[in-house]
């Protein structure tokens, strides 16, 4: 047997004994804007991990150790709630990686036994592990972390959304008088009304006439909506628009 062959046949052994060589991470740990001021609390298989030092850095800013959780007093005795913080985390992790659905969020977690570490979920120990916590057990289900997003306290959101004004804040110079401009969209809202409607029946002269104001709402204009770059669009394209002068 040759040694390239023979390398190839026990690759996959040694492979598996170098990760079982490797500590397991520990259970108990701080906050996740902590181990962002003190990356030396970090294992070493965080610290080598991209993705969680991607999400250290993205993340580690806002105060996470003063997030509103909610009371662990349950109703059912034996029952520890996962920390919010966690799910809020997680839930920015989704936005960022853009996954349109809860399973595609757990999933890309399941990959990245790190990233579960480090957002705070709470861990269920597995000896056999070489991470030291199952990661299939430690994380909620897809429908669990549908329904904490759509029960998630006001009060939380809120909390994210203050702390991120304030580090963009301290970001920008001094004099700059931040908060004191605010910069608004526009953008053109068809009335809802059935001169608008093309299954409503409706003679076309009546339709476009400017002398006759629709019902359903006395503000409306009969105007043309048209892009900035593009030519004068066509009688049969103008419609009515609330407002319009």
């Amino acid at each position: 047997m040759s040694q390239i062959s023979w390398l190839a046949r026990f690759w996959p052994t040694f492979q598996a004994q170098a990760a079982v060589a490797e500590p397991p991470l520990p259970l108990q740990r701080p906050a996740l804007n902590l181990l962002a001021d003190y990356p030396l609390w970090l294992p070493d298989r965080v610290r080598n991990c991209p993705i969680a030092q991607k999400y250290l850095h993205l993340l580690g800013a806002l105060p996470w150790d003063q997030f509103p959780e909610r009371p662990t007093d349950r109703a059912w005795p034996g029952s520890v709630p996962q920390p919010r913080a966690a799910f809020a985390a997680a839930f920015l992790v989704k936005i960022y990686e853009q996954k349109p659905y809860m399973p595609a969020l757990r999933q890309y977690l399941v990959e990245h036994p790190a990233l579960v570490w480090l957002l705070g979920f709470r861990l269920e120990p597995e000896p056999t592990s070489s991470w030291g916590f199952d990661v299939e057990a430690s994380l909620p289900t897809a429908h669990h972390f549908g329904r904490v997003l759509r029960e998630l306290d006001n009060h939380a959101c809120q909390f994210l959304l203050d702390a991120t004004v304030r580090l963009l804040a301290q970001a920008l110079p001094a004099d700059l008088n931040f908060g004191q401009t605010i910069s608004l969209g526009t953008k053109a809202i068809l009335a809802w009304i059935k001169e608008n409607n093309p299954k409503a029946y409706l003679k076309e002269k009546d339709r476009l006439t400017k002398s006759r104001q629709p019902k359903g709402d006395p503000d409306c204009k009969l105007g043309c909506k048209k892009k900035p770059i593009a030519p004068r669009l066509p009688r049969r394209y103008s419609r009515r628009h609330p407002g319009l002068p």
